[in-house]
């Protein structure tokens, strides 16, 4: 019989996330992994993903064959990543949970969490649950940061926008049982590269077109590669810390 997991699958960006995630999982015995699936980057990519999303079983979730005993899963799914902070209070390299998450373009598109008291309990987590918004733009500049927590200060008495992410609302529409982690990769110490051109239309990652953004803006290139790498550590940390709880 199968181990009890807390999760029993991870979805995760593709690409560097994905890898980071998969090196937290290097130790772990194979009867205690969870599957783990890579999603593209950005919020129509992962809709158009998760509208057709079927398990390794071959079949869609919604439609289980068989004995619901052996095909039904007990546990949440979780998602792993990265995410940009909006608040002084979280810097790159923080571990945080998700209690909620909005949709800039539609704000009313909200969805309330209940992440699970083992995974709030661990160490290598934020000791506080935090309020995510779904932007459909990479958003790079500390400027357009601090206009969006702005804008949503005043939205919602029991909402207050600390960090962004492009894919965690395409989930949820899709498991809105599910939890998220993700940890700050870019804060509001300084500006990012301007990565709007640097996916396709299907959320994969154009290796010339990042060049072109970094080769633009150097400095702010350098100040994301350090926190990505920085973020990247700690998401390997956290998945651990996660599997093995």
């Amino acid at each position: 019989m199968e181990n009890q997991r807390l999760f029993n699958r991870i979805f995760v960006p593709q690409g560097a996330e994905f890898a980071a995630v998969q090196r937290g999982l290097r130790d772990v015995p194979a009867i205690d992994r969870p599957e783990v699936v890579a999603i593209p980057a950005g919020l129509t990519p992962a809709d158009q993903f998760f509208g057709a999303y079927k398990s390794a079983q071959g079949q869609h979730e919604d439609q289980p064959e068989g004995d619901p005993s052996e095909l039904v899963d007990t546990a949440k799914p979780l998602l792993l990543g990265l995410c940009g902070s909006v608040s002084p209070e979280l810097t790159i390299g923080t571990a945080i949970a998700y209690r909620s998450i909005r949709r800039q373009t539609q704000p009313d598109e909200d969805y309330r969490l209940t992440p699970p008291e083992a995974l709030l309990n661990l160490a290598e987590l934020h000791d506080t649950p935090v309020d995510a918004l779904n932007v459909d733009l990479a958003v790079c500049t500390v400027e357009e940061k601090q206009a969006i927590a702005r804008d949503f200060r005043g939205f919602s008495r029991d909402f207050k926008i600390a960090v962004i992410d492009m894919e965690s609302v395409a989930l949820l529409r899709r498991f809105p049982q599910a939890a998220i982690v993700r940890v700050v990769s870019d804060d509001l110490a300084g500006n990012i590269p301007n990565l709007s051109r640097a996916f396709d239309d299907r959320g994969t990652l154009q290796p010339l077109a990042l060049a072109a953004a970094f080769a633009r803006q150097p400095i702010a290139a350098a100040r994301l590669i350090r926190g990505s790498l920085l973020a990247l550590d700690r998401l390997t940390i956290v998945t651990r810390a996660i599997v093995r709880s």
